[in-house]
């Protein structure tokens, strides 16, 4: 059985691929508005990622797929076909790289209909706003093992610590007042590596040192730890509140027969 296929859809056929019903996961590109149910007599399909879909349309009927990864979706204005995958376990919606400097976001009218994924253990969401509810919906996915939100800046301090008052056994760098990142950010005065502030205030510095910036970065945990009521130790350095390693879908394939 073939692990992954990468897929250019519509140019190709599954006439012309029948491997395409037989893969395990799939990576298709330039979907537009092709309606996906032809996947549904797919069902080894398990991941499933798409880049620069312009819809959802028939994304609600692969029951089967474990992991989804959409990549590059502007045109999509609605997740309500997502809330169709009970079964899902994993879920990335990213921007492309090159929208992250712009802050340009994927605008969606609400992430109300993430709130059905019971079984979500890791979520990211990259650039993504929702117009409507804000990060409210994500309350309710409490088996979240892993929850990764970034890129988008009309979310505060108060939507975060909201956020993880109620995801107490998720982890994730929008989960806790500051996080560090994986390349070296060291502060121009002590030489230490700095951390980044999870919902800074508009126009403030969103990285700061542990030790140079201990006033600023106690005052902002602070803040934190009255809204979320958890008590978020302090880091003595960058460290401390290191990422955690991403969740991927790694179900064993089944052997050849």
């Amino acid at each position: 059985m073939a692990s992954r296929i990468y897929f250019h859809c519509p140019r190709e056929t599954v006439a012309a691929r029948p491997e395409i019903m037989e893969a395990r996961s799939l990576d298709v590109t330039g979907v537009r508005n092709t309606d996906l149910s032809f996947l549904r007599a797919n069902q080894s399909l398990r991941i499933l990622h798409l880049s620069e879909a312009h819809s959802l349309r028939g994304i609600e009927t692969l029951s089967q797929i474990r992991e989804l990864v959409l990549i590059h979706i502007p045109k999509v204005r609605t997740l309500q076909p997502l809330g169709a995958l009970r079964s899902l376990q994993f879920l990335t919606i990213s921007t492309v790289p090159s929208w992250d400097a712009s802050r340009k976001c994927i605008e969606v009218e609400s992430f109300a209909p993430l709130r059905h994924l019971k079984d979500l253990v890791s979520l990211t969401l990259t650039g993504v706003l929702p117009l409507h509810g804000g990060l409210r919906p994500l309350h309710e996915l409490t088996g979240l093992r892993a929850l990764q939100i970034s890129h988008v800046f009309a979310f505060a301090l108060e939507d975060y610590a909201m956020l993880a008052a109620h995801l107490t056994k998720t982890a994730g760098p929008c989960l806790q007042p500051c996080y560090a990142i994986g390349f070296e950010l060291p502060c121009r005065r002590c030489g230490k590596q700095m951390v980044f502030l999870t919902g800074p205030l508009p126009r403030a510095r969103q990285q700061l040192c542990v030790d140079c910036d201990r006033a600023r970065l106690r005052q902002h945990i602070d803040a934190w730890n009255a809204v979320s009521g958890r008590d978020f130790p302090y880091p003595e350095s960058a460290e401390d509140v290191g990422l955690p390693p991403a969740l991927h879908y790694t179900e064993a394939e089944p052997a050849p027969s």
